[in-house]
């Protein structure tokens, strides 16, 4: 997508900056660039969803179990109450 210089003007009036013409014509190529890489994405995005690969969800099983060091974790701690991790109060 192209910008042109004077939709550049127009944001930075929006935005009430004051651009010389050298940030002008950079900000001009930069934010062409920008929308088209986001235009690319867009097509991207869209080629992706009209044919979905086959994927599988691979999980592993939730079961539970202790560490094997765990007095090495809590001592790690920066404030401990015995088993667990002392915090500062969030809500009162």
């Amino acid at each position: 997508m192209a910008v042109t210089e004077k939709d550049v003007r127009h944001i930075a009036s929006l935005a009430r900056l004051e651009l010389g013409e050298a940030e002008t014509l950079l900000y001009v190529k930069q934010l062409s660039s920008i929308l088209d890489l986001m235009e690319e994405l867009k097509r991207l995005e869209e080629r992706a969803a009209s044919a979905p690969e086959k994927t599988e969800n691979v999980t592993r099983a939730d079961e539970p179990f202790q560490f094997q060091e765990r007095e090495e974790i809590l001592a790690n701690l920066p404030a401990r109450e015995f088993d667990f991790a002392k915090v500062k109060k969030v809500l009162q």
